[in-house]
């Protein structure tokens, strides 16, 4: 069994020998002795720390012990071996600082006078914590990410608790992810993330910033949150759609209830249509086509006298299964005198459904030229040489959320989840929704409304 750590003096022991047992705060703690038990009991904590510097890391010193809940790896030994008392809520580096402190000066060591910060020189342990977002959700991170080797001897410490008692869970101390830490989780190849738990907090983050005071915040949180049909969320939408004075941003939010069934959102991009300005109509007609609805053909089939637009006019018509809009993008397609133009068609195409094109993507993805689009479109076809690509861009705050949409058409894509994961707590407000939006979409039983 892996040896445990007495929680008062750092003592190594086996937690299924050791001679005294206590339960604090509903948990179940061992010690090496009745006085440790007695001395925690009471709140001294003595300080037993060896002078001298840090030696190197031994497999001694990587001995579990208990803080709240959470297990941690005990970083550090010091040089003659002797263990350090890491009080709860408390890095290993701190309690060594303050303990090596407090024998210079004589007397112990303060538990509460510790800072309760990170040292730049802390490893992030593959291991069981929690986090907080940037606008205070609490993202149960002790439950959603585990660690990867180390299942055994969690399992064997939970086996030599006594049978009839339960430990109760405890809250963990709620903390905001470093930058270093969240890269940490996303280059961290053991780390094993609970997607139920994922979800659960994508959700809980989303619904927090429902309530945010700033618009662009709410409305996003809004659009993510409409995918799952919230009430609220669509009345956020609708009631934001008549303040907001940018056409583009108006339509993004009658899309969302388009896409969420909400009819108010197709009654705005039908009303666009009567706009005078032609970027706004273009946009509306454009929206329209993608959830199937023809009512913007009349729109469309203008543009395709326009030489500048008539490229995007006829990829949009494409979608509608229109025959004009197909031949201008296969007459695109034959056109070896203007190269964009064909990537353009191409990905239109694919996106449209023709697998003739596939091959003609494939060598688009593998150039890196329009490689977002011809992956998006390789997943329509259902071509898995796409997953690579569509997986690298779950971790750009951009391309994520429409990254999410196409693997989701391949039933048996598992991305890893480690980038979004990160973004929660780290990213700015905005990349956190985008991050727990893709979530939601990745982590859902139904396929998005998109497919």
């Amino acid at each position: 069994m892996t040896d445990a750590i007495c929680p008062t003096c750092g003592k190594l022991i086996d937690p299924a020998r050791a001679p005294v047992a206590r339960i604090r705060e509903g948990r179940v703690l061992t010690y090496c002795s009745t006085e440790c038990a007695d001395a925690e009991a009471s709140g001294r904590v003595p300080a037993v720390v060896a002078s001298g510097a840090r030696g190197e890391e031994t497999e001694g010193s990587k001995a579990w012990y208990r803080e709240g809940e959470a297990l941690a790896r005990r970083p550090r030994t010091q040089s003659s071996g002797a263990p350090v008392a890491v009080p709860r809520g408390h890095t290993w580096d701190e309690a060594a600082s303050a303990a090596a402190a407090a024998e210079a000066g004589a007397g112990a060591v303060d538990a509460a006078a510790l800072s309760p910060r990170g040292g730049a020189g802390r490893r992030l342990p593959i291991a069981i914590f929690g986090v907080l977002a940037a606008a205070g959700v609490a993202l149960i991170g002790m439950e959603l990410l585990g660690g990867g080797g180390d299942d055994d001897a969690v399992a064997g410490e939970a086996a030599a608790l006594p049978s009839e008692v339960e430990p109760a869970p405890v809250e963990p101390p709620a903390k905001k992810l470093t930058p270093s830490e969240a890269a940490a989780i996303a280059a961290d190849p053991e780390l094993v993330i609970d997607r139920d738990k994922a979800r659960a907090t994508a959700v809980k983050l989303l619904e927090k910033r429902l309530e945010s005071s700033g618009a662009r915040a709410r409305n996003a949180a809004a659009m993510a949150l409409s995918r799952l049909g919230d009430p609220r969320a669509t009345k956020v939408l609708a009631e934001a759609i008549s303040d907001e004075t940018s056409f583009a941003r108006r339509h993004q939010m009658a899309f969302a209830l388009a896409r969420a069934d909400d009819p108010r959102g197709v009654e705005v991009l039908k009303a666009a249509l009567g706009s005078s300005r032609r970027d706004e109509r273009t946009d509306a007609a454009s929206r329209l086509a993608e959830l199937g609805d023809d009512s913007g053909k009349k729109q469309l089939d203008t543009l395709m006298n326009n030489k500048r637009l008539k490229l995007s006019a006829a990829a949009s018509l494409a979608l509608l299964g229109n025959d004009e809009g197909l031949a201008e993008l296969r007459a695109a397609v034959g056109d070896k005198k203007a190269p964009e133009a064909r990537l353009r068609a191409l990905v239109a195409l694919g996106r449209a459904g023709h697998a003739d094109v596939q091959e003609g993507l494939r060598a688009i993805l593998e150039a890196d030229e329009f490689n977002v689009g011809a992956s998006a479109a390789l997943a329509v076809l259902g071509d898995r040489s796409a997953i690579p690509a569509l997986e690298a861009q779950l971790a750009s705050p951009s391309l994520r959320v429409d990254a999410a949409v196409s693997l989701r058409r391949f039933d048996d894509a598992d991305p890893d989840l480690r980038a979004l994961v990160s973004s929660l707590s780290t990213g700015d407000e905005l990349a956190s929704i985008k991050a727990a939006e893709a979530l939601l979409i990745l982590l859902a039983d139904e396929k998005p409304a998109e497919l």
